[in-house]
């Protein structure tokens, strides 16, 4: 009998490339420096925002060294760090690009 798997590393890194596609290029850059703080294994730059390949890469390497039930929790959260980079007060954001 076969286990169902719901660990799908290039469906957890694409749909996290298309929500970051969405976002505006502060948000998107303050994004990406949140990601490669939270684990060593994402080494997307700021000018890997013009190529969203290699930011797909590293977190389908990332994802595929995790266990399933990892795996889910961290696209969960940096899911949820997406939205909160998107709804971030304009003058908060503001206010960091101004730091």
């Amino acid at each position: 009998m076969s286990k169902f798997c719901i660990n799908n590393p290039a469906a957890f890194a694409s749909s996290i490339i298309a929500l970051t596609g969405l976002m505006p290029g502060d948000r998107r850059g303050f994004f990406l420096e949140w990601l490669r703080a939270h684990d060593a294994q994402i080494i997307c730059k700021k000018d890997h925002l013009l190529y969203p390949a290699y930011v797909q890469r590293d977190l389908e390497n990332w994802f595929a060294s995790l266990s399933e039930m990892e795996s889910l929790r961290e696209h969960e959260r940096v899911i949820s760090e997406i939205g909160w980079w998107r709804d971030l007060a304009d003058e908060t954001l503001m206010g960091m690009l101004e730091a």
